[in-house]
């Protein structure tokens, strides 16, 4: 436990919370949580669920009806050849991501993490098996592409696990197919090695990339663990509920094992809301990508007026990354006084990889008013440096 951090971006939620309470009004352009509510239709159910007593324990693995939907899904949207007993739904897609760990790592295991990337994916890997040798790949920058050449090299007969993230968080960048077809083969070259593909903000695109869902290959799909979730799409990041689907029955009947202890189940009437998700309008996403499209041109011409900040390209997910290297400020100077003297808060890129000082993460998440004028307020923080 000693080499787990506290969640920095969580920390920095704290220091805004602060901010709130004491009456000053922030524009908060850090965490990826829609400003939108819960769809109508999906809180119904909830209730519904609860009125009808549905609060009792089900399968550790998840409702069968909720497992054959997500099943469904992967295949009409993924081209996955999915089963529901290939399927385990969780209390989130971070404790899908832990579960697979805990099935896959022992101790001199060697895990992949591209870098930068997600917050909770060290402490994870950290936590599943502390003796786990991790070896981090940064992508290339200013565009952030997977380094093939530095992947391969990083890559040996004792390295079980390579994180994948698609759509990206930070980057909002997404893998395009050469780089699908670089793993498919690497995969087939090293037969010990996974893929745990993270593919959370797969319906959040922007750009016109096409999701690409690793799995779908079906010479490496045994050795590709895909982790989903229902936060960012149907924004309900508060009731805590995804999955992982894995064509290894060794694999899913470990994380079966490990949630029978660690979790019992999801709770049954939140499944029953993630199932009314599935069933239901599909219009609740799709109308949010149109607001997200029309803040992804403020933001390019914010870019283009701008000489001292450059920025990732937005494609896919919730966010870009900022770099800020010719304000001579680090990215924990730059944001903290820009939440002291602009009220807005964003995320320094130190959380997503020790490299990465020079950088903050922008979240779209806000109104297309509010996003606005959070960008405006950091164009004049910059001139006033």
């Amino acid at each position: 436990m000693m080499q787990i951090a506290p969640s920095k971006t969580l920390e920095f939620h704290a220091k805004i919370s602060e901010f709130v309470r004491s009456g000053r009004k922030i524009i908060s352009l850090g965490l990826g949580e829609a400003e939108c509510g819960t769809p109508r239709h999906i809180v119904d159910a909830g209730i519904k669920a609860l009125n009808e007593g549905r609060t009792k324990y089900s399968s550790s693995a998840g409702l069968l009806e909720l497992r054959e939907k997500i099943a469904e899904k992967l295949f009409n949207d993924n081209n996955i050849d999915a089963k529901s007993n290939e399927i385990v739904v969780t209390p989130g897609a971070k404790n899908a991501l832990y579960l697979s760990c805990l099935s896959l790592l022992n101790d001199g295991d060697e895990v992949v993490l591209i870098r930068p990337c997600y917050v909770s994916n060290y402490p994870i890997v950290k936590l599943a098996n502390s003796n786990t040798v991790i070896k981090e790949v940064d992508l290339i920058k200013p565009e952030f592409e997977l380094d093939l050449d530095a992947i391969e090299k990083s890559i040996n007969s004792r390295t079980k696990l390579l994180f994948l993230n698609t759509p990206h968080n930070p980057t909002g960048k997404m893998i395009r197919q050469y780089e699908f077809d670089f793993l498919v083969d690497l995969l087939q070259k090293y037969p010990k090695l996974h893929i745990l593909s993270d593919e959370v903000y797969e319906r959040i695109i922007t750009g016109s990339c096409k999701h690409l869902s690793l799995a779908s290959n079906q010479n490496i799909s045994e050795r590709v663990i895909t982790v989903n979730g229902f936060s960012k799409a149907y924004f309900m990041t508060g009731w805590r509920v995804g999955y992982l689907h894995s064509k290894s029955k060794y694999i899913i009947s470990k994380a079966v094992k490990i949630q029978q202890h660690i979790n019992t189940n999801t709770a049954v009437f939140v499944q029953m809301a993630a199932l009314a998700a599935l069933n239901g309008d599909q219009n609740v996403y799709l109308n949010y990508i149109e607001q997200l499209k029309e803040r992804k041109m403020i933001y390019e011409d914010f870019l283009n007026t701008n000489n001292y900040l450059t920025g990732s390209s937005y494609e896919g997910g919730y966010f870009t990354f900022i770099d800020i290297s010719k304000t001579r400020l680090d990215g924990d100077e730059f944001a903290t006084r820009l939440l002291e003297e602009k009220g807005v808060a964003v995320v320094p890129g130190v959380v997503f990889g020790e490299k990465y000082t020079d950088f903050f993460r922008l979240s779209f998440v806000n109104t297309t008013e509010l996003f606005e004028e959070g960008l405006y307020r950091i164009s004049n923080f910059v001139k006033e440096l």
